[in-house]
């Protein structure tokens, strides 16, 4: 694309930038732009002398040094990536990692002066360089005469300027309060639960593309990306089953033979394509570094071993999610579920069916072809319109054009809102969701962009309170139910499985009370996902009085009896209560688990979710194994939920083979004539080699030495 081929909309004079987070035009700004010659031929001079030096370090680095600490540093952040995917410079990092790993001397020096933290810089601004280069050429990025880089409107918007970010929440009122937006935040993270995977997906692809513009797969084909996913969730788990214990001190790192390597392919792609083993280690890289992120394994000739990566795999494998789901999951997900999340919001505060003819207005088609309106809702003064468009790969002029599609829907509406019974004196406000927006407002009829749900929720909050909500008293049947049940509550239950109360209006539920005032409580309850978020219920002075008499405090933990105040959740009394632990510390991820044992099964099978759920419920219940038992003694050797339920799932149940659980918590695996010879002649409790010293004497006298030499427990 030229840079003359967008112009600025009053002087004409090409592309607009990203100048001290805000979008201007340079000319109309009085900045002047290096000329694109001239900035290219500068980067390649740039490129090629860094190479240079590039080249030198790594032909005279420690290869083994250099090794070790490229690969542990590469794991760092790919662990940290998954759990924060829009850590640009851990995206940078892991990216250079790859880079100099690919280009290791195929013949090191085994003596080496040159550190690898020089090798690592010097790496880090080739790569710096290329990216620079390919930026420059697509025209999303420009070099001011006085040296600043700025981003042009033609790059996929990735980051949300703080400027922009104050200018909308001026424009819809007033600032967030630090404490409500934290709430805020989790609240929308409570709503998104089921779409995490999917928005890290796409924040994680958003993020590395932003760090290095080339290519990060292989494939075009969905099939064959699918196969990659596979391939890189069975070897991760092979990982950290082989792994076990030294799984953290070890960074996912495992060491395992050439021979071994293949053997393992072989396993791996019995029905695959062998390319969705082999493009992690491609035989040779181009120069200019495509396929990049495919460089997974490292192979040591000297050694005649291959690294096999736990976290990067998985960070790989996250990347492609949003390609495992069907074309429907993936539309539904990315465009019409986010709809549905902000029409239930609208409902909690304004009504939302047209006085006329009582259509709803959620996906509402106007009259005469002249428009779609994704959500809306009205009161006797406003009407909220609320356009969503949740893809976050748009550039600015996409985003625009969709801006502008928006505009002529809402001024359509306005024309015929008499026909659907609206008055002309209603004000019609206009909002627009999309995750980076790069201005606050837009067109002549200040279309307002709202950068994430929680802001919208605070709008809708702050501007449409439901006013003086129907609180509802408690009964002695939820008194008692609450004082007598004995059956644990980790999630949310409807309270009309048990008493004679209306559907969906009542819920009990044990929550961890992290704040209290005098009309309100923020307390931690369990979610779907297996994690705990706080959630905002309403009290009425019975509830405060009671709260009060209790001694109810920060991190004491309740039975609840909350309702549903305004149809939809968002909107949510406490009505009654019993103590469960007057004094705990804030814990609530792990205090709520350990108040429902019985339940820490169901907390995993959502923390994985799935087919793989049911795979590690069916090992669990066949194997009478305590799952609770095993995740404890997991976390005290080093575990976290990840490792523990892949080695779990890595050992092989099926016929032929037994697993049996230590008094430790430990799970043993054996083939199942050992562990009838040992048993026999032993015992049937069995102890880990941890608990009984004497463990492989025992197997070595049951079995004889050939046979214990093969076993792996």
């Amino acid at each position: 694309m030229s840079l003359n081929s967008l112009s600025c909309s009053v002087c004409g004079n090409g592309l607009r930038i990203f100048y001290e987070s805000e979008l201007i035009c340079p000319s109309c700004n009085g900045l002047k732009i290096k000329e694109k010659s001239r900035v290219l031929s500068e980067l390649n001079d740039s490129l090629a002398e860094d190479l240079r030096n590039f080249k030198i370090l790594i032909a005279n680095c420690n290869y083994s040094r250099t090794l070790s600490v490229i690969l542990e540093l590469r794991e760092n952040v790919a662990e940290k990536l998954s759990e924060m995917p829009g850590d640009e410079e851990a995206s940078r990092i892991w990216i250079t990692c790859l880079y100099l790993l690919a280009n290791l001397p195929e013949e090191p020096k085994s003596i080496g002066v040159v550190s690898p933290n020089e090798v690592l810089a010097s790496a880090n601004q080739v790569m710096e360089d290329i990216s620079a280069i390919t930026l420059c050429e697509q025209d999303k990025i420009v070099y001011l005469e006085n040296g600043v880089k700025c981003q042009t409107e033609v790059q996929v918007l990735y980051r949300l300027p703080d400027k922009v970010y104050d200018k909308i929440l001026e424009e819809l009122g007033a600032k967030f309060i630090a404490d409500t937006k934290h709430i805020l935040e989790e609240m929308m993270k409570a709503l998104m639960i089921k779409h995490f995977d999917l928005v890290n997906s796409e924040a994680l692809s958003r993020n590395l593309r932003a760090s290095f513009p080339r290519y990060l797969l292989p494939y075009n084909d969905v099939n064959k990306i699918r196969e990659l996913v596979q391939v890189a969730y069975g070897i991760s788990f092979y990982v950290a089953n082989k792994l076990g214990t030294n799984f953290l001190s070890k960074r996912g790192l495992l060491q395992i033979s050439m021979q071994d390597f293949l053997i393992l392919k072989a396993q791996i792609t019995k029905g695959l394509s062998f390319s969705a083993v082999d493009m992690f280690s491609p035989p040779n890289l181009n120069k200019e570094g495509d396929n990049l992120a495919l460089h997974i394994f490292v192979k040591d000739r000297q050694r005649n071993i291959v690294y096999l990566p736990y976290h990067s795999l998985v960070l790989l494998a996250k990347i492609c999610h949003k390609y495992v789901l069907d074309t429907d999951e993936y539309r539904k997900s990315i465009g019409e579920n986010p709809e549905d999340w902000i029409f239930d919001l609208i409902k909690g505060h304004l009504e939302t069916t047209t006085p006329i003819g009582g259509r709803e207005l959620h996906r509402f088609k106007l009259s005469g072809n002249s428009g779609e309106i994704d959500a809306a809702g009205y009161n006797d003064k406003k009407i909220v319109i609320v356009e969503s468009k949740f893809r976050e790969t748009l550039t600015v002029s996409e985003l625009e054009t969709e801006l502008k599609k928006f505009e002529k829907t809402v001024g359509n509406f306005i024309k015929r809102k008499e026909r659907y019974g609206f008055s002309n004196s209603q004000e019609v406000i206009s909002l627009f969701y999309n995750p980076w927006p790069p201005f606050p407002t837009f067109g002549k009829t200040g279309i307002t962009l709202i950068p994430t749900i929680s802001t919208l929720i605070w709008y809708l909050q702050s501007n449409f309170p439901q006013e003086n909500p129907k609180f509802v008293k408690t009964t002695d049947p939820i008194n008692d139910f609450l004082n007598n049940d004995s059956t644990e509550r980790l999630y949310m239950t409807d309270l009309s499985n048990f008493l004679d109360v209306e559907n969906e209006k009542y819920r009990v539920q044990d929550v961890q009370i992290a704040d209290i005032s005098d009309d309100e409580v923020v307390a931690y309850a369990f979610s779907p996902i297996g994690r705990a978020f706080p959630f905002t219920f309403d009290i009425d002075e019975d509830c405060l009085k009671k709260i009060e008499l209790t001694g109810v405090k920060r991190g004491s933990v309740i039975r609840a009896c909350t309702y549903n105040l305004n149809g939809n959740w968002t909107l949510i009394q406490l009505v009654d209560f019993r103590i469960i632990y007057l004094e705990k510390q804030l814990d609530p991820d792990r205090i709520l688990t350990e108040l429902n044992p019985k339940q820490y099964e169901e907390f995993l099978a959502h923390y994985n979710t799935g087919r793989g759920a049911e795979e590690l419920l069916e090992i669990v219940n066949i194997n009478n194994i305590d799952l609770k038992k095993y995740i404890r003694w997991a976390e005290n050797k080093g575990y976290n939920i990840n490792i523990a339920i892949g080695r779990l799932m890595g050992m092989d149940s099926g016929p032929g083979h037994k697993l049996t659980q230590c008094e430790c918590g430990n799970v043993l695996y054996f083939p199942e004539y050992i562990y009838k010879k040992v048993t026999k002649q032993f015992g049937s409790s069995l102890k880990c080699k941890d608990c009984d010293s004497s463990l492989f004497s025992k197997i070595l006298t049951s079995v004889g030495e050939k046979a214990a030499a093969l076993l792996t427990y």
